[in-house]
Order: C-alpha cells, then sequence, then structure tokens
C-alpha cells in the first residue's frame, strides 16, 4: 500500500513533465518554422534582387544595341563594292 501511495503522485508528476516536454518542444518547433518562413520573405520581397534584374535587363540591352551596331558596320563593308 505505502508502494502505490508514492508510486502514483510520481507518475502523474513524470507524466506531467513529459507532457511540458513535449509542449514546448512542439512551440519551439513551430517557431523555428515561422522564423524561416518569415526570413524567406524577406528575401524574395527585398530590393536588392530586384535592383540586380533592372541592372541586367539595362545592360543587356545595350549589349544588344552594340551587337546590332556591329553587324551593321559588317553588313555595310560587305556591300561596299572594293575599288
Amino acid at each position: 500500500m505505502i508502494i502505490l501511495t508514492t508510486l502514483v503522485p510520481a507518475l502523474i508528476f513524470g507524466a506531467i513533465i513529459l507532457a511540458l516536454a513535449v509542449i514546448i518542444g512542439i512551440i519551439a518547433i513551430i517557431v523555428a518554422i515561422v522564423r524561416k518562413l518569415l526570413s524567406n520573405q524577406k528575401e524574395s520581397g527585398s530590393g536588392e534582387s530586384a535592383r540586380l534584374l533592372r541592372e541586367m535587363n539595362a545592360k543587356l540591352g545595350k549589349l544588344e544595341n552594340r551587337i546590332e551596331t556591329l553587324e551593321t558596320i559588317v553588313t555595310d563593308g560587305e556591300r561596299r563594292p572594293s575599288a
């Protein structure tokens, strides 16, 4: 009888501690997931990547103009009769 009176409260206390540990673990996992999602949104929404894309687009436009100019120079040179 004495064993039961000491064992039951110990089991209840252990179950409460285990339940608290599981709840804290779940909360920690949820916090980690939310932080990761928020950091991904900040990275994807950053103006830095948009600025880089605009800069690359402008440079590619300039490169396209230079290539067209070179093509014009080469084709004009081929059309002119050599004297």
